[in-house]
């Protein structure tokens, strides 16, 4: 019975242009949905990792920004961090806010202090901020910063980042370590927090590394006035606005699966409606309906196989492109990036494939039922 049934698909030609290009469109817009989702979570996450690490460990008060509480990084604090095997870096931060003005411009900034600034009057600053004020590197930035009384420094231009963020509220500045300790009055064991970067799976298992340190915090004298807390707990609105794009691509990729299972279904009606003669022929012949259902299923499932394969071209060619050279832009006042992110995950992508390939085949029964209902000697006579 399989060799008949090979036998009459291969004879039999389902080349109906609309469900094929439905189905083309359908998987290009769930696979880039995805793609373009993932590639958000993924940038913002390192950028802010890149920023301000994944979990940050601070005095209660929180504010990072007082140079009259400060946090003593000695080897009680290390002995409690080190112990977590998640942890991959270790690295004791000061921050310090500054005015710039250079002509017109005024912009407040924010200095932290990096390991790779060795200069102690050198800084690194954002790419936008250079283009907006036409600094280069070697040029001078001269900085007010306020406290019990005014002080003004003067701070060479040593490199220029790039970051996915434009921020033009408060910009980042890198800055020598000791050379913000000494703009506080503090001695090298001060310090305005410790930031850990981890390695982990989840939002969730972060947040439990983050309340394990915090717990160990509190049951130590010397640390108790400190706690933990995580880059999604800092920067929530961020991530609330990613989950929200997670939840409209959800929708989206339903959406159009519905689209697609809709379009073929109303494809293989019209095709069997076509074929009505062929079918009554075969049960005539002694084919069950169910054999002549898989005879219309297999062309189907190979016209939505070659859909699928030609939009996983597709999306993998734009992914490619705009991942090298950026040419879609997006406004960063309204998605904090400037351009449209891209991340390829293989994995998400093939389930994804597979997923929707078996919900669109399995809603083609509906249509072979159509099939029943036909009568071998009606349409042998109208034949």
């Amino acid at each position: 019975m399989l060799n008949s049934i090979l036998f009459v698909s291969r004879r039999l030609h389902f080349n109906l242009r609309l469900p094929f290009i439905s189905i083309i469109v359908s998987f290009l817009v769930m696979i880039l949905s995805i793609s373009i989702s993932s590639g958000f979570r993924k940038d913002i996450r390192e950028d802010i990792s890149d920023l301000s690490a994944d979990i940050q460990i601070s005095d209660y008060s929180n504010s990072l920004l007082d140079d009259s509480r400060s946090l003593i990084y000695d080897s009680t604090l290390v002995d409690i961090v080190s112990k977590y095997k998640n942890i991959c870096n270790i690295e004791p931060v000061v921050y310090k806010t500054a005015i710039l003005k250079m002509k017109d411009n005024i912009y407040g900034l924010l200095f932290k202090s990096a390991p790779f600034i060795q200069e102690k009057d050198a800084v690194a600053i954002p790419k936008f901020l250079a283009d907006n004020l036409n600094l280069k590197k070697g040029d001078y930035i001269l900085t007010y910063f306020m406290s019990d009384k005014m002080s003004v420094r003067k701070f060479k231009v040593d490199s220029i980042f790039s970051s996915v963020f434009v921020n033009s509220d408060n910009p980042i500045v890198f800055a020598n370590v000791s050379s913000l300790q000494s703009l506080n009055k503090w001695d090298t064991s001060q310090f305005s927090a410790l930031e850990l970067r981890a390695e982990y799976e989840d939002i969730q298992e972060l947040e439990n590394i983050s309340l394990s340190i915090s717990e160990d915090l509190v049951e130590n004298d010397a640390t108790a006035n400190l706690f933990a807390q995580t880059s999604y707990r800092r920067f929530y609105s961020l991530f609330s606005w990613l989950d929200l794009i997670d939840m409209n691509v959800n929708f989206l990729l339903v959406l159009m699966i519905l689209v697609a299972g809709f379009n073929m279904i109303s494809g293989l009606l019209i095709f069997l409606f076509r074929n009505i003669s062929n079918i009554g022929l075969l049960k005539s012949m002694g084919m069950s309906d169910w054999h002549i259902s898989l005879i219309f299923l297999r062309l189907a499932s190979k016209l939505i196989f070659r859909a699928m394969m030609l939009a996983n071209a597709f999306a993998l060619m734009f992914c490619f492109f705009q991942d090298k050279y950026h040419f879609l832009k997006l406004n960063p006042e309204n998605y904090f990036l400037s351009y449209v992110p891209v991340h390829l995950d293989i994995i998400n992508i093939i389930c994804l494939d597979i997923s929707a390939y078996i919900i669109i085949l399995l809603s083609l029964l509906l249509p072979c039922l159509f099939i029943l209902r036909i009568d071998p000697a009606k349409t042998l006579r109208l034949k």
